[in-house]
C-alpha cells in the first residue's frame, strides 16, 4: 500500500478530484436544454445514418456518440448516461493539460493551469452538456500532447506526429512543435520528412473523408442557415457572431490582448539581442506585465473567467521561475506576488459574479 501511494502523483490527484466532482456531481438532474437536443441523433423519416450526418451544421463527433448511446437508451430518457461521455472528455482534458504543461513548464505551472481549467465555469459547463465542445478541447490538448511527446521523447518521434489537429486556435503551438521535431530529426533520420508527410496526409484524409461529401451534398436548410447567419435574418441578436463576440469578449478585451502580445514581442527582442532593460521598468519580464494587465482587467469586472487565464499563469510562472532562478531577470519575487494576487482575485471575483446575476452575462 505504501509503494502504491508513493507512485501516485498526489498533486495531479488533488487537481483531478475537484475536476471530477464538478463535472459528475448530479449530472443527470435536469432535462435537456435546447442545444443538447440538437446534438441527439434524431433522423427524419427515410433518412439514413450518413445522410443525417451530412445534413448537420456541426461536425459528426457529437452525433456519432449519441448514435451509439441510442442502442443503450433508444429514447434518450437517461440524461446521466447521455451526458457522461462529454463529462469524461472534460475530465480527460484536465488530465492531459496537466501532463502537457508539466513537460513544458514543470509541475508547479501544470498544477495551476490544470486547476484553473478544471474550475473554469465555461469548461465545466461544456463538460456537463451534450455538445461537441468538451471533445474539441480534449482533441486539441491531445494533439499538442502527442506532438510534444514526439519532440521530447525519441520513442514517440514518429507516433506523436500522427496527431489529428484541425483547430486554428492551437496552430501556432502546433507549428512550433512540428518545426522543433523536424529540425531535430531531419538530418539524422531520413524517415523524418516521410513521417511528416504521412501524418499530414492522415490528418487531411480524416477531414476530407467527411467534408468532401458534405460540400457535395449541402442541403438547402444548411445554405439558408449560413446566409441567415451572415445577413442576421436568423435570430439577428442571438445568432450574430458580432453580438456573441461582444458578450464573450467585452469592451477593450482585444485591445488588452494586442497590448500584451506587443509587450511580449518587445521583451523577446530584448532577450534575443542581449539588451538590458531600463532600470525604471518595475516589472522586468513580459510575463509579469501580461499577468498584471490581465489580472487588473479581471478585477475591474470585465472578464474574470477568460480561458486565457491558463496561458498567462503559465507564462508568468515560467518566466519568473526560470529567469529568476538563473539570475537573468530578477523577477522571481514578482512572479510569486503575481500568483498571490491572481488566485484570490480569481476566486473572489467569481464569487462576486455568482451573487450578482446581472454580471453573469459578461462571464
Amino acid at each position: 500500500m505504501k509503494k502504491l501511494i508513493e507512485k501516485i502523483n498526489l498533486v495531479l490527484f488533488g487537481v483531478m478530484v475537484p475536476a471530477v466532482i464538478l463535472r459528475l456531481f448530479n449530472l443527470g438532474y435536469s432535462d435537456y436544454q435546447g442545444d443538447e437536443i440538437k446534438a441527439l441523433f434524431l433522423p427524419g423519416d427515410g433518412q439514413n445514418f450518413f445522410s443525417y450526418l451530412l445534413d448537420q451544421r456541426k461536425g459528426p463527433v457529437q452525433f456519432l456518440i449519441t448514435f451509439l448511446l441510442k442502442f443503450i437508451n433508444p429514447d434518450y430518457t437517461n440524461q446521466l448516461l447521455i451526458r457522461l461521455p462529454f463529462a469524461l472528455a472534460g475530465i480527460l482534458s484536465v488530465f492531459f493539460l496537466y501532463k502537457l504543461v508539466e513537460m513544458h513548464f514543470g509541475k508547479r505551472t501544470a498544477l495551476l493551469s490544470a486547476l484553473l481549467l478544471g474550475s473554469n465555469g465555461f469548461f465545466v459547463a461544456f463538460s456537463r452538456i451534450v455538445q461537441y465542445q468538451s471533445f474539441t478541447i480534449l482533441f486539441m490538448v491531445l494533439a499538442l500532447y502527442m506532438l510534444t511527446l514526439s519532440v521530447k521523447r525519441s520513442e514517440y518521434k514518429h507516433k506523436g506526429m500522427i496527431s489529428h489537429y484541425d483547430a486554428v486556435f492551437i496552430l501556432p503551438f502546433v507549428m512550433y512543435l512540428m518545426s522543433v521535431w523536424l529540425k531535430r530529426n531531419f538530418k539524422k533520420d531520413p524517415r523524418a520528412l516521410k513521417t511528416l508527410i504521412i501524418s499530414l496526409t492522415v490528418s487531411a484524409a480524416l477531414l476530407l473523408a467527411f467534408y468532401i461529401p458534405f460540400v457535395l451534398s449541402i442541403s438547402e436548410s444548411t445554405l439558408s442557415y449560413w446566409s441567415g447567419r451572415i445577413s442576421g435574418d436568423v435570430s439577428a441578436k442571438i445568432s450574430s457572431s458580432k453580438y456573441l463576440f461582444s458578450v464573450y469578449q467585452p469592451i477593450y478585451v482585444v485591445h488588452f490582448y494586442v497590448l500584451a502580445s506587443l509587450l511580449g514581442l518587445a521583451f523577446l527582442y530584448y532577450k534575443a539581442y542581449g539588451v538590458k532593460l531600463p532600470k525604471k521598468i518595475a516589472f522586468k519580464s513580459a510575463a509579469s506585465l501580461v499577468f498584471y494587465t490581465f489580472r487588473l482587467y479581471g478585477v475591474a469586472g470585465l472578464h474574470p473567467g477568460n480561458p486565457h487565464i491558463c496561458v498567462y499563469f503559465a507564462g508568468n510562472n515560467y518566466h519568473g521561475h526560470r529567469f529568476g532562478r538563473h539570475g537573468r531577470l530578477p523577477d522571481r519575487k514578482t512572479s510569486r506576488n503575481g500568483f498571490r494576487l491572481g488566485i484570490p482575485s480569481h476566486i473572489i471575483f467569481n464569487l462576486y459574479v455568482y451573487f450578482c446575476p446581472e454580471l453573469r452575462r459578461f462571464c
